[in-house]
């Protein structure tokens, strides 16, 4: 009979701190367009990862060798997402009816992420959503809120939008 063996559990990272996480933002402010470009050619890779090792490096003149790049790179994938979902969190409390207490305003983080990146928090209407705002033509540019066709259009690239050419 075979013995099993458990494969041992990899060792956990210690846990960021708000001062580290704020750090990486305001290292990412300088980065943005280049770290957040969609292009997948070989001039946008090589580019994102001289801006990564340069975050990186001014990273490590703070805290050390605290943190590898595919952590901080994972950081800011949450960071975003954490971001995301506070902001859609907020949007689906506020058009709540029944009264009760307004939702407490978005985080500092919260409010630096989506000015960094303004695209990844555009909200697409949909007609046949009923938990959505219905966007009418005066208020939908006020509340960020375009239809599928708008921004298939590029109408929702305005003045917050990022270059992509690098």
């Amino acid at each position: 009979m075979e013995s099993k063996i458990k494969p041992e559990k990899p060792i956990r990272a210690e846990n960021w701190d708000i001062n580290e996480t704020t750090h990486l933002v305001g290292l990412l402010q300088t980065h943005i367009q280049v770290v957040d470009n969609k292009r997948y050619d070989i001039k946008a890779i090589n580019a994102k990862k001289e801006d990564w090792a340069s975050i990186m490096a001014q990273f490590e003149l703070k805290y050390g060798n605290r943190r590898s790049l595919p952590e901080l790179k994972e950081k800011w994938k949450r960071i975003k997402l954490a971001a995301k979902k506070e902001v859609s969190e907020h949007n689906r409390s506020s058009r709540a009816t029944g009264g009760g207490e307004a939702p407490p305003p978005l985080s500092a983080l919260t409010v630096a992420v989506e000015g960094l990146c303004p695209r990844d928090f555009v909200q697409i209407a949909n007609p046949f959503d009923d938990d959505a705002a219905a966007p009418t033509s005066a208020s939908a540019g006020d509340m960020g809120v375009l239809t599928a066709e708008q921004y298939l259009q590029g109408q929702g690239q305005g003045s917050g939008s990022q270059g992509f050419d690098v």
